[in-house]
């Protein structure tokens, strides 16, 4: 049985991404929704998640995340254009606060939590299981709705499984299946990056059009990015034209080199 609804940092960053605004910090943009939330957001993970804040000086200014069980969570890196140096200096709570807000911290906290609790309620009657040794016994019933839509990657997911060549078996890879009311509703799979060096890429997802924005598609990727940011700081994926927003509302950013359109790095 998968685990779903902890926090992790691709959920976080996804209830924070939904949560950011003018609002919560007046350097927002739609096109940079981070920018200007670092200090908030520390406050607001340390809040949920406990852990120490951070910062480090960029450009002249402080920058703020949050390091939870010897892990650095830095969810607002995605507002800087290149990777940033960092001094994991200790800061506190009062530091981070007095570079926001009372009401934007009370603020974003609450939006935070509202959004966790739409989320619960929309998978609250789903299961995700992994896949293994042979495909979901309805397979073929998601595969042909998939056909019927134009996508072709879930023959070749069910080609490539029974010749033995990819069966998300591998060291750090997986395969999970969705079940809403016993039916299968979505699959989505994680595999060693064929071209990036040490980076593994997300494949193979399909969620049936009867279940779409239910957020089951949103839960197999969090799973999925949690187990392989154990083991690794990059997952990349080659996003469909009509699955760019899903992919960026979770963490990714675009970048199109070695097959992928997008890459999600942890700080």
């Amino acid at each position: 049985m998968i685990h779903q609804n902890a926090w992790t940092p691709s959920r976080f960053y996804e209830a924070l991404r939904a949560s950011w605004s003018v609002d919560t910090g007046g350097k927002w943009f739609a096109s940079n929704p981070a920018r200007g939330q670092c200090s908030v957001t520390a406050l607001v993970v340390q809040d949920i998640l406990g852990g120490d804040i951070l910062k480090t000086n960029v450009g002249g200014y402080w920058h703020f995340y949050n390091q939870i069980a010897a892990r650095r969570w830095d969810l607002t890196m995605g507002q800087f254009e290149t990777p940033i140096r960092y001094d994991d200096l200790s800061s506190t709570r009062e530091e981070a606060l007095s570079d926001t807000s009372p009401e934007q911290y009370r603020l974003l906290r609450q939006r935070v939590f509202n959004w966790q609790n739409r989320s619960e309620r929309r998978v609250s009657n789903v299961r995700f299981e992994p896949v293994f040794g042979e495909l979901p016994a309805d397979f073929d019933t998601i595969r042909a709705e998939a056909r019927d839509e134009g996508y072709a990657f879930l023959d070749r997911l069910a080609i490539d499984w029974a010749a033995g060549l990819i069966r998300f078996d591998k060291d750090d890879e997986g395969l999970i299946a969705a079940y809403s009311g016993g039916v299968l509703a979505a699959v989505g799979g994680i595999t060693i990056d064929p071209i990036v060096a040490e980076a593994l890429r997300m494949r193979r997802f399909y969620v049936r059009t009867a279940f779409r924005r239910t957020s089951i598609g949103r839960e197999i990727a969090h799973a999925l990015l949690e187990r392989a940011f154990r083991t690794s700081r990059v997952v990349t994926v080659n996003a469909a034209p009509g699955s760019v927003s899903f992919w960026e509302s979770i963490g990714f950013v675009p970048q199109i080199r070695d097959g992928h359109t997008h890459v999600h790095c942890q700080a």
